[in-house]
């Protein structure tokens, strides 16, 4: 039996044409492995085409273990408001896993959710739980590996769609800020990167990024992660890709949650926050980290560590042979793979390559590999887009339509 106090968060699954990917996501959270046999399961159905289809199968998912309520829509709420609106259940709840049906749960899943939201319930910094965890950097296009510090989690602002949690307080923190917010075209900042800009207008996590970083709150982020994502095709997916699989968690372990204090902590841009702590307080304060090159050029502080060649003044330069990149700051490695500047004093350009780069995060990939990659990808790009071009110019009926990039 569940104490009194302990934090029972609803199951909310959210489907809208993807029958197949439905099914895949509520038999893994069926195999999952439960505590307690008072969870609610809320599967969410957006009105389409095929609803009928998709409602039979959350009709015939069997839930053992609590309440089980299909929610249907008359009409297309798209998926921005679909998400706030079942993000809102948590007033009723207490507390909600969001799970889209393109992902996958750990049988860990739960177990993981219940205890990390009993450990964090006093903390005001986080922004919610996240079970998806990061490999992959998908604004540069390279693998992420987060330092390692001994615990089970670390924080980061990254915007989490692939299986999170939310308490009633963080979700209503949330609610108050996009009461003011919602209606707001996002601009450009700098601090946001540009590929989180060109969200479109119906992405409720571009809105979600934008709260964390202007409020500074922060996912908790687990090191194995409890939930992967298959990126099906559908709505906002035009092709299938793995970019975003992750190893998932599959036995019972003891956690060890991070404090805040204690945590390795990483910015939007993937960057570690605490990699200032290894310079000089003068440099560490006017220090830009920017190891994955999404900056930009406009950069205001006096000082920037980068892999990238600029016009300043190097003050130190590191080797790049370390995983994750940070690691090399920390010991100091000797090599020219990532420069410390001074962008007060300006330089002349020295005609640096970024092939160390390049071999460092391609990790070995043999040539011709790559090279046949390349010819796919971009015969496959050039198809999609003269098929869409061909859609907008004849007007093609949407029933007869491919789905879009």
């Amino acid at each position: 039996m569940a104490l009194k106090e302990t934090i029972c968060p609803a199951i909310v699954t959210i489907g809208y044409n993807r029958p197949k990917s439905l099914y895949r996501l509520l038999k893994s959270v069926a195999n999952a492995k439960y505590d307690f046999y008072n969870i609610p399961l809320v599967i969410s159905i957006d009105k389409s085409e095929i609803q009928a289809e998709v409602v039979g199968v959350a009709e015939d998912f069997e839930w053992n273990y609590g309440e089980k309520i299909i929610r249907t829509f008359n009409e297309r709420q798209g998926l921005r408001n679909h998400v706030l609106q079942c993000g809102d259940l948590a007033e009723e709840y207490g507390a909600v896993i969001l799970l889209e049906d393109d992902i996958v749960v750990s049988p860990e899943f739960y177990s993981y959710t219940v205890k990390a939201l009993e450990f964090y319930k006093s903390e005001k910094r986080i922004a919610g739980i996240s079970l998806y965890s990061h490999k992959y950097n998908g604004f540069a296009q390279k693998i992420f590996t987060p330092v390692h510090n001994g615990f089970d989690t670390y924080f980061a602002q990254f915007g989490v769609s692939w299986g999170q949690c939310w308490t009633k307080d963080q979700w209503n923190c949330f609610r108050d800020w996009y009461s003011t917010n919602g209606s707001r075209k996002l601009q450009r900042q700098d601090n946001i990167p540009t590929e989180v800009s060109n969200y479109s207008e119906k992405s409720w996590g571009k809105y979600f990024i934008y709260y964390m970083v202007e409020t500074n709150k922060y996912y908790v982020m687990p090191y194995e992660a409890l939930s992967t994502c298959f990126a099906d095709v559908g709505e906002h997916v035009s092709v299938a890709n793995t970019a975003h699989q992750v190893p998932l968690l599959m036995g019972k372990r003891s956690y060890k949650f991070a404090r805040y204090e204690d945590a390795e902590k990483y910015d939007i841009f993937f960057e570690s926050i605490n990699i200032r702590q290894y310079f000089p307080k003068e440099i560490a304060d006017g220090l830009c980290v920017d190891l994955y090159g999404l900056r930009g050029r406009k950069i205001s502080n006096r000082y920037l560590l980068t892999s990238k060649c600029k016009p300043y003044k190097k003050l130190k330069t590191y080797g790049l042979s370390m995983r994750p990149k940070e690691l090399n700051i920390r010991f100091e490695i000797e090599g020219d793979g990532i420069f410390l500047y001074d962008t007060q004093t300006s330089k002349q350009y020295d005609g640096g390559e970024d092939w160390p780069e390049i071999y460092y995060d391609t990790l070995g990939l043999e040539w011709r590999t790559a090279l046949k990659y390349g010819i796919k990808e971009f015969w496959d790009r050039g198809r999609r887009k003269l098929n869409n071009c061909f859609i907008e110019i004849f007007h093609v009926p949407s029933k007869y339509r491919p789905l879009k990039l």
